[in-house]
């Protein structure tokens, strides 16, 4: 009798380790499914998305220093963004600390997420001589890992020096400044959505 109720005991055990280990591998298989359902879905999400959409917006111009010593300053300002341009001034008359409003003039690009959008200026003041002199410029890259520049940027350019002009007329002292950096701020926004393959 000892014998048997042993061995029933030892059955039931053996048993209930069987169950036990069918049910954590039966457990563990489901996770794994839905694991790689996961990973699947995050790849399949992920490649289909294969080219991003691009909405450069200018918004306004603050003109620090016209860079004309006497009366307004003639100015060209054009944008390049990748393979395209846009012309923000156009032998436009400015003055110091104007304000210009850009109406949202806008650049847009679609393009493969792989690339990279190469934003630049070039801003030029025309002289009286009919010379045309390089104000200050900026250059910008985005790209994906930046979520392409998503979001407001200003642009301080600062690759110049400013210029002092030191006068004495008489028993007076004069100081002028003939360029001060920045020559302007641009205020601009960027907006982004990704398109599916």
């Amino acid at each position: 009798m000892i014998k048997r109720l042993t061995f029933i005991i030892i059955f039931f055990y053996i048993l209930e380790s069987i169950i036990l280990i069918n049910s954590t591998f039966a457990l563990n298989l489901s996770n794994n499914v839905l694991l790689m359902n996961n990973v699947n879905n995050i790849k399949t999400s992920t490649s289909n998305i294969s080219k991003v959409s691009i909405n450069i917006v200018f918004d306004s111009l603050l003109i620090n220093n016209d860079r004309s010593i006497f009366g307004d300053g003639k100015w060209n300002f054009s944008i390049f963004a990748n393979n395209k341009t846009l012309d923000l001034l156009t032998n436009s008359k400015v003055k110091d600390n104007q304000l210009i409003n850009l109406n949202e003039k806008n650049i847009s690009l679609i393009m493969p997420i792989s690339e990279k959008v190469h934003l630049s200026a070039l801003p030029i003041i025309e002289k009286y001589s009919g010379k045309w002199d390089l104000l200050d410029y900026f250059s910008e890259k985005y790209d994906l890992s930046n979520n392409f520049g998503k979001g407001n940027h200003t642009i301080f350019p600062d690759n110049g020096k400013e210029n002092i002009l030191h006068l004495n007329i008489l028993d007076y002292k004069y100081t002028i400044k003939i360029k001060k950096d920045p020559d302007y701020v641009l205020k601009y926004h960027i907006q982004t959505s990704f398109l599916k393959a």
